[in-house]
């Protein structure tokens, strides 16, 4: 069982409406089945792109951009510097982590040579900008994280989540027909690495949008951060879940 799975499982119980079995025909579809009235599907939410003719694929699962920023910061010794200044940056996915980990500080290093001064938005890889704006000085720290802004929030995450819904739901169900006339409903878990929750608006506007899969009964995203935070994005059933 990977983690996506422990955390299904986790959630699945959560709804107290039976004990679910872990592969109950082995090792192919479902991943958990509750008699011959529930089969349910996990998988990952990640977001597909095409780069400069690479397949790329997208996980939050990787170190969050915050940690790297974060880490360039507290780097720097500013015991012997009287300025200090806020680091703001926005970035935009596909982001290369390692690039970005030896570029920002290399930026930050140059800054503090030159005593710290403001900078319009800086390109230092491909997809991240950085500038600096001056804060109240605050000794031994050089550099503070500022604000940030995700470009693939918003306006984006709503396409990006009625795409790759769509895609996962026709792979998965695929590879659950061979078993689709043994249970009564198919659900489908996904573990929401594009956004982790989806806020009102967004959810009402995925509603409003998506064609649901009529496979798949239950369509569910949840947070890997913790799991039984989640959403229906589409339920197909009369089947009552205590939520």
């Amino acid at each position: 069982m990977d983690d996506a799975e422990r955390r299904a499982e986790q959630l699945l119980a959560s709804f107290d409406i039976g004990t679910f079995a872990y592969e109950p025909l082995g090792q192919r579809s479902p991943d958990f089945g509750l008699d011959d009235r529930i089969a349910v599907e996990v998988t990952r939410l990640t977001k597909e792109t095409n780069v400069e003719r690479e397949h790329i694929i997208i996980d939050s699962d990787e170190v969050p951009i915050r940690q790297i920023v974060g880490t360039a910061i507290s780097s720097f010794d500013g015991s012997a510097c009287t300025r200090s200044a806020f680091v703001n940056y926005r970035f935009r996915r596909p982001l290369q982590r390692q690039d970005l980990r030896t570029t920002l500080r290399d930026f930050l290093d140059n800054a503090l040579k030159h005593e710290i001064a403001e900078t319009h938005p800086t390109q230092v890889c491909r997809g991240f900008w950085v500038d600096l704006k001056r804060g109240k000085h605050r000794p031994g720290r050089p550099f503070i994280e500022g604000a940030s802004n995700d470009s693939d929030r918003s306006g984006w995450l709503v396409p990006d989540m009625l795409r790759n819904v769509s895609r996962i739901a026709a792979i998965k169900q695929n590879k659950a027909m061979d078993a689709q006339r043994q249970y009564l409903e198919w659900w489908l878990f996904l573990e929401n690495r594009l956004s982790y929750r989806l806020d009102v608006e967004a959810l009402s506007e995925f509603r409003a949008t998506i064609r649901p899969n009529s496979f798949w009964t239950k369509c569910v995203a949840f947070d890997p951060r913790d799991p039984l935070q989640y959403e229906f994005l589409w339920d197909l059933s009369d089947q009552h879940i205590r939520t």
